[in-house]
């Protein structure tokens, strides 16, 4: 059951990093509050996952990395510095081969 949980959290998250992945290339300054609602839903599905971390280790590696990619391009947003394109992409790609992972496990 948060495994289901779990991958509707990511799914929601997912629409977000899009929305936000889409301003980076324009050039146009992402939106707090949907940064942090990102963030929070992510970080609430990355605990559900550790619950069911047994039936999830591929996930849980490809989600680690995701999460440090996310953590980077956070600090930028922070300190106003300039995305990296590539890492913003990265980022994506990473999460998407996690969330076909987790869609396939459910």
């Amino acid at each position: 059951m948060t495994l289901y949980i779990a991958t509707l959290l990511f799914g929601i998250t997912g629409i977000l990093g899009i929305y936000l992945s889409s301003l980076v290339p324009r050039g146009k300054s992402s939106s707090k509050p949907v940064i942090l609602l990102h963030g929070l839903i992510s970080i609430t599905g990355f605990v559900l996952l550790v619950k069911s971390l047994p039936e999830s280790l591929t996930v849980l590696i490809l989600l680690s990395v995701a999460t440090c990619c996310g953590l980077v391009l956070l600090w930028q947003d922070i300190t106003d510095k300039h995305h990296t394109q590539w890492l913003c992409y990265a980022h994506g790609v990473i999460t998407i081969l996690r969330f076909i992972f987790l869609v396939v496990m459910c």
